[in-house]
């Protein structure tokens, strides 16, 4: 029985943080998915988990999760340079510029969790 691994889209306008983030996920068994705004986001096939930014060219993370969990009870990580964040939105809320050490394990465990759900 062959396991896929499982899907991240990692959504923000920050070409180089994109990079750094899919080289770090993809190095532990990821699959990554990028997006540069909430409409690239939208059109992504369905994933197991986000990794957003809180402030996108067109639109905010907050809307995109909103968005992507009227499809599917989706964890989702914000991944910003602020602190404002809407308590119970986000699975997880990290700071920029966040440890990857951090950003992984977080994955690793709300990836796990959404898998035996």
């Amino acid at each position: 029985m062959t396991t896929s691994a499982p899907r991240i889209l990692v959504v923000d306008d920050d070409e180089d943080l994109r990079y750094v983030l899919r080289m770090a996920l993809e190095r532990h068994g990821f699959l990554v998915l990028e997006a540069d705004s909430l409409a690239s986001a939208l059109a992504a096939p369905p994933v197991e988990l986000l990794i957003t930014d809180l402030h996108l060219p067109d639109g905010s993370g907050d809307e995109l999760v909103d968005r992507l969990r009227e499809r599917s009870k989706l964890p989702a990580i914000a991944l910003t340079g602020t602190k404002r964040v809407h308590p119970g939105r986000f699975d997880r809320h990290l700071l920029k510029p966040a440890e990857l050490t951090t950003l992984i394990a977080s994955v690793e465990q709300l990836v796990g969790v959404a898998q035996r759900e």
